[in-house]
């Protein structure tokens, strides 16, 4: 596919512009022509296989080569000119044949954390030192410990029965999609410390709670987005299990169990690396095949027992932390599993390019 770039240029003094482009190990330069005044043009071929194709314009003015690229925000728009260069453009170079379901394209998503959306039918269990307050209009706290750690969660008592409840409100918001913060088990209210990726939240519901919502949505053409925290687990975890509250065994409390090798020990058991450097969240050895497996590989693996559970796509938390190759393997598992699911990466920088924090 031929695509051609335009460049104008207020100066005749201006001379030998180039476009200058790069994609994946490929580096090229297209002298341009003159077709009018001050507009030079030329044609060059597309890649025929996706990823991000960079570009940038050079031209020499009075003996001086300088380079034309993107403000140094790098967000496109308006260029700017220099003699180091910001960052270039850039443009996707995407597969036509991979279609984006109509329901994801043309819908609009309502974002609820369970824990504050609404309280429906339904009396949770909370773990010890948790919090929950009497009054939903309650000003958030966090209780800390001496050394400066949560030492108790608040919750207010929402819950999966609650939204169920009020899908009709939310339709008629003009919503039609709900994407959900993590509805796992979990110590936290955020939930974003998973303890057990197969089992719902007791604070939220039981899964029959969570199979009626899924029914319900679909009933009045609505879909549910799930979030997928796959990067890192919580200390107190099955897999971890730094507390023995899951009994026996666990990463922590055993160099042999299974889940040793989920994690990255540099000094076991206490020295671990953990999101962000916070130990109680330990990161995952995305590499690890038998952590592959657990998630997306195995015919019951996380991903697709949720999606046939009900779920219609997953939100990647912190995708720019997780390699290519695991999220290739959870989209290969969601296409397999329900083909007209969507996968949403979380990338708080440049998501074009999974690129975020440096």
């Amino acid at each position: 596919m031929g695509s051609y770039a335009t460049f104008r240029v207020k100066s005749s003094e201006v001379e030998n512009i180039s476009l200058h482009t790069r994609f994946r190990d490929s580096e090229n330069t297209y002298p341009m022509k003159r077709i009018n005044k001050d507009i030079y043009e030329v044609t060059i071929q597309m890649p025929s296989t996706t990823g991000l194709l960079w570009y940038e314009f050079t031209f020499d003015y009075f003996g001086q080569t300088y380079t034309y690229r993107t403000g140094p925000d790098g967000l496109g728009g308006e260029g700017q000119v220099d003699l180091f260069g910001n960052v270039p453009y850039q443009i996707t170079v995407y597969d036509p044949a991979r279609k984006v379901p109509d329901w994801y394209k043309e819908g609009v998503i309502y974002q609820i954390f369970p824990d504050r959306f609404y309280k429906g039918d339904y009396e949770g269990t909370y773990f010890p030192k948790s919090v929950l307050h009497g009054n939903w209009s309650d000003k958030p706290h966090y209780f800390r410990g001496p050394d400066g750690s949560i030492e108790y969660w608040d919750f207010y008592g929402g819950n999966l029965a609650g939204i169920t409840e009020k899908l009709d409100y939310i339709k008629n918001l003009g919503a039609t999609i709900l994407y959900l913060n993590p509805i796992f088990l979990a110590m936290s209210n955020h939930k974003y410390d998973t303890a057990d990726y197969h089992r719902i939240a007791p604070e939220f519901g039981e899964l029959s709670d969570f199979k009626k919502l899924c029914e319900e949505a679909k009933k009045r053409g609505m879909h549910v987005i799930l979030d997928g925290v796959f990067n890192h687990t919580g200390d107190d975890s099955v897999y971890f299990n730094r507390y023995g509250r899951f009994g026996p065994g666990g990463a922590y409390n055993d160099e042999n169990s299974p889940f040793v090798k989920w994690y990255n020990f540099t000094d076991y058991p206490n020295v671990y690396e953990s999101w962000w450097g916070i130990p109680s969240m330990p990161s995952m050895d995305k590499n690890n095949s038998s952590y592959q497996h657990f998630v997306y590989a195995g015919d019951n693996s996380v991903i697709r027992k949720w999606l046939r559970l009900g779920a219609d796509g997953w939100r990647l938390d912190v995708a720019d932390e997780l390699t290519d190759e695991f999220i290739v393997g959870i989209k290969s598992a969601m296409q397999l599993e329900k083909p007209d699911s969507v996968l949403i990466g979380e990338v708080w920088e440049d998501a074009s390019n999974k690129v975020a924090y440096g």
